[in-house]
């Protein structure tokens, strides 16, 4: 019995060891978050995530209440409006659609 005491008190030790270790490394990550929060690179991206998000909820009606209808809205109006170019253009694809990569249009042999 004492064997298995002793094993134990090891894997105790060495799994509060690890855990230690662990709590460090997620304690250090999380201050060097803390500090990239701080430099002007990430305050301008987080600035322009914000105006892009602002803009995509702006459009999809605001309160995000109904996010999912919402978005359906927003779905079927880009479709209606992607709807109205094809017919604009005959139906054709545009001249910027490089061959193959639109999935309407057979692949290049």
């Amino acid at each position: 019995m004492d064997k298995v005491s002793d094993m134990y008190q090891k894997t105790a030790g060495a799994m509060s060891a690890v855990g230690e270790k662990t709590s460090s490394l997620f304690g250090g990550i999380g201050a060097k978050f803390g500090q990239l929060k701080e430099t002007p690179t990430f305050k301008s991206f987080e600035e322009r995530v914000g105006g892009v998000y602002s803009a995509a909820r702006t459009r999809m009606g605001g309160s995000g209440s109904n996010s999912t209808q919402d978005f359906e809205e927003a779905l079927k109006e880009a479709e209606g409006e992607k709807a109205a170019l094809d017919a604009a253009n005959g139906g054709t694809v545009p001249a910027t659609t490089t061959p193959g990569t639109d999935v309407s249009q057979p692949a290049a042999s």
